[in-house]
Order: structure tokens, then C-alpha cells, then sequence
């Protein structure tokens, strides 16, 4: 029974965050995504020539087969991730369930990743699906990974290499998936001192060096894609210093804090603390949010916030170790069943709070897209006899707020009709 009202729990939570996010219309980049789809042909996908941004075949897929299921409605893919994110959830839970052997952990990490509010953009954004959809490989991967470490098992095995590549095509973030990889027996299975794990570690290269082999192929393919990208060209990323508050200021982000001397100084306290007194899960979850958050560091322009969607995935998990502690520190002064009753107040009061501000933030994302989606109505009003190649008309007015780069590929999609050409009066 605690199961069921455990996931109902969490269920009804999501649902009721994100449910007034899937009113909202298409928004920026994805109106790049849908008319590339357009005229999607499998072949590109392996003629790099083509690339001059990312190199992303699983996500071009997916938007394939939505704009082919579901047309130019933007509802069905807000309802898609919204199911990508409960999986993702399930994911979390799967891997936290193994990882610590606790259901109380499992639950308390996949709660306080499904509530969190710094990463909704994630979910209520459809192009941010480049961001969403990676993190459930990846996760996926570690979960098999550990399986395998602790099973034998060659199917795991096989599984996990799977689910590797698949992240590594959906999304940059995925280079440090190996190093997680590493990191999960050198904390969960090896056994002995630090130089003894190293150790451990090392002695299975054979098993890790599929992986090394498709990182390093993947690695080169990113380079030749990625740098002609207006982001590396046009100075958007690079390598600096200002990658270090930039991380400081996520992990901000994830607990909704503020920018001010005290906050930062509190915060490395606190993280410095975790390390070097918290448990080895503590560590790595600790551990991970730095690992994850290191590549999208680097960008030079404000912190993005659907970037925190993987990072977030630590930071459930350091959550829910800290109420663990709380609820064991609790039985050493009063009674396990009123540590019980205190610790899950103060889950309850936390997770309530993230998720106010993860609503807040998910119900104003409709108002973001409000320009797109009257910029859609007036095309549809004005040329309702259009056809593939035509020119569409437009009074100026309605492009107000609509950068010029996706003013075509709105027209487009607003006719769900490829090659139209934008005219205005």
C-alpha cells in the first residue's frame, strides 16, 4: 500500500505543477526543431556536412515522430514531457532504490526531483527536450551499470552500452557519463582504501573500454560538429574562470536561495561539510552536481535553467540523505516514531515549497510563448487558403515581441505547411 500512495503521491504532485504549463503554444527554438522536421530525411543523419550546430540524431527523431503523431499541436508534446519527466522520475527512483538499498531514500529522491523548481524549463519548454531526454539515458545507464557491478549479468551489460550511446546522441551533456560510470564502483563496489578502489577500478578497464572507444568516437564527432557553432565561434562558450560562479549560482538555483555574500558562503559550508564528514552517498550526490554541471558552466551568456534538469538529479538525492540524517539525529534525542513524525513535517514543509515555486514558474511559461501564439492566430486568420511554398502576409504589428530569426518558422508551423515565406504589410 505505501508504494502506491508513494508514487500516487508523486504523480498528482507533477500533474499538478505542470498542468497549466501544457496551455502554453511553441516557443523559440522549437519552431527551429519542427520546420527541420519538415523535411526530415534519415540519410542526413549520418552526412556531418550538414551540421553546423549540435550533432543530435535522437532528438531530430523525436520531433519526427511527434510532428507525425501529432502535427503542429503543441499540447501532445507538453503532455510527452511531462510523461518523459515521470519517467525520468521512475528512473530516479530505480537507481536510488539500488544505489542506497533504502525505499526511503528511493522515495525521497524521486519526490524531491520530481518538485524541484529550478529545472522546470525542462519540462514546460518542448525544445527543451534536448535537455530533458538525455538525463532519462543517463540515468537509466548508471541504474544498469550498478546492476551489472553488483549481478553479472550480461544483458545489463549490453543494456547499459544501449542506453549509453542513446544519451550521447541526444545530447552534449552526456560526456560525463563515463566518469560517473567510474565513479558509481569506485564508491558502491570497490572495496578497501582510496589507492585500493583506484585500484579496483583500474584492474576492470577491459569492461569500461567499449564505452572509452564510443566517448572518444562521439568526442571527435561533437569537435567537428560543435565548433563551427556560432556558440564556440561568436564566443557563447568557452573555457574561464567564470565557469566557477556560474556553478555557484546554479546550485543557488536548485534550492531557491538567494545571490548575496551570506548564501554563497552558507553553501560552501555546507558542501565542503558533506564531503568530508557526509557518507560515501552523500559524497557522490554531492559530487555529482559538480560533475554534471561542469559542462554548461562554460557559457559566457546567463545561466540557463533547463540545464539543471540533470544536476537536479544529485541534488534530490543529497535532499534526501540530509532528511535521512535529520530523521536519525532526531532518534538519538526523542523516539524513532516521533523522529518519524518531525522528519516527515520538515520533507513535507520542503517538498511544498519547492513545489510552489516550481508551479509558479511552470504556469507563467504560457504567458513566454503568448506572442508566438498570437503571431500563429493572425496567420491563420489572413491566409486561410495557403499552400506548401506560398507567401503568407502579415500585418508588422504581430511580429512585436518575435525575433527576427523565428518569425518564418513560426508562419510555418502556425500552417503546419513547410517553405512558406513571410511577407509583411
Amino acid at each position: 500500500m505505501r508504494p502506491v500512495l508513494g508514487a500516487a503521491t508523486i504523480v498528482v504532485a507533477v500533474i499538478a505543477i505542470y498542468a497549466g504549463s501544457t496551455q502554453a503554444y511553441f516557443f523559440d527554438d522549437d519552431f527551429h526543431w519542427l520546420t527541420q522536421t519538415q523535411s526530415f530525411d534519415p540519410a542526413r543523419l549520418i552526412d556531418l556536412s550538414l551540421y553546423n550546430h549540435f550533432y543530435r540524431p535522437v532528438i531530430e527523431t523525436y520531433f519526427y515522430a511527434g510532428l507525425s503523431l501529432f502535427g503542429c499541436d503543441p499540447f501532445p508534446f507538453h503532455v510527452a514531457s511531462i510523461g518523459i519527466h515521470l519517467l525520468t522520475i521512475l528512473a530516479v527512483f530505480a537507481f536510488a532504490r539500488t544505489l542506497g538499498g533504502s525505499p526511503a531514500f528511493a522515495f525521497l529522491s524521486a519526490l524531491f526531483f520530481a518538485v524541484q523548481p529550478g529545472m522546470t524549463d525542462a519540462v514546460t519548454w518542448i525544445g527543451a527536450i534536448t535537455d530533458q531526454l538525455p538525463v532519462l539515458w543517463y540515468v537509466l545507464t548508471l541504474w544498469l551499470h550498478l546492476l551489472f557491478l553488483q549481478r553479472g549479468q550480461a544483458v545489463l551489460y549490453v543494456l547499459s552500452v544501449v542506453t549509453f550511446v542513446l544519451c550521447h546522441l541526444t545530447h552534449e551533456s552526456s560526456a560525463t557519463l563515463l566518469d560517473m560510470m567510474l565513479l558509481v564502483e569506485f564508491t558502491f563496489t570497490a572495496r578497501g582504501s582510496l589507492s585500493a578502489r583506484i585500484r579496483a577500478v583500474a584492474g576492470h578497464w577491459v569492461r569500461y573500454l567499449p564505452f572509452g572507444i564510443l566517448l572518444a568516437a562521439y568526442l571527435v564527432l561533437a569537435y567537428v560538429v560543435n565548433t563551427r557553432s556560432y556558440l564556440v565561434q561568436e564566443g557563447h562558450y568557452a573555457f574561464g574562470l567564470h565557469a566557477l560562479p556560474n556553478i555557484l549560482n546554479y546550485i543557488i538555483w536548485l534550492y531557491v536561495g538567494q545571490r548575496a555574500p551570506v548564501d554563497y558562503a552558507v553553501m560552501i559550508g555546507a558542501l565542503v561539510a558533506m564531503v568530508v564528514f557526509g557518507s560515501a552517498r552523500l559524497r557522490f550526490s554531492v559530487v555529482w552536481i559538480f560533475i554534471t554541471l561542469a559542462p554548461v558552466s562554460f557559457f559566457t551568456w546567463e545561466n540557463a535553467p533547463r540545464y539543471l534538469y540533470l544536476p537536479a538529479v544529485g541534488f534530490a538525492m543529497v535532499v534526501a540523505d540530509l532528511m535521512l540524517g535529520v530523521r536519525a539525529l532526531g532518534a538519538r534525542w526523542i523516539s524513532d516514531r516521533h523522529a518519524r513524525v518531525v522528519t516527515a513535517a520538515v520533507v513535507l514543509v520542503l517538498a511544498a515549497r519547492f513545489a510552489v515555486f516550481a508551479k509558479n514558474a511552470a504556469d507563467s511559461f504560457p504567458a513566454r510563448a503568448a506572442h508566438y501564439e498570437r503571431l500563429a492566430m493572425e496567420v491563420r486568420r489572413a491566409n486561410p487558403g495557403a499552400v506548401a511554398g506560398a507567401a503568407v502576409v502579415i500585418d508588422e504589428a504581430f511580429l512585436e515581441g518575435v525575433p527576427e530569426q523565428y518569425r518564418e518558422p513560426a508562419a510555418r508551423i502556425a500552417l503546419c505547411l513547410p517553405d512558406l515565406r513571410l511577407q509583411m504589410r
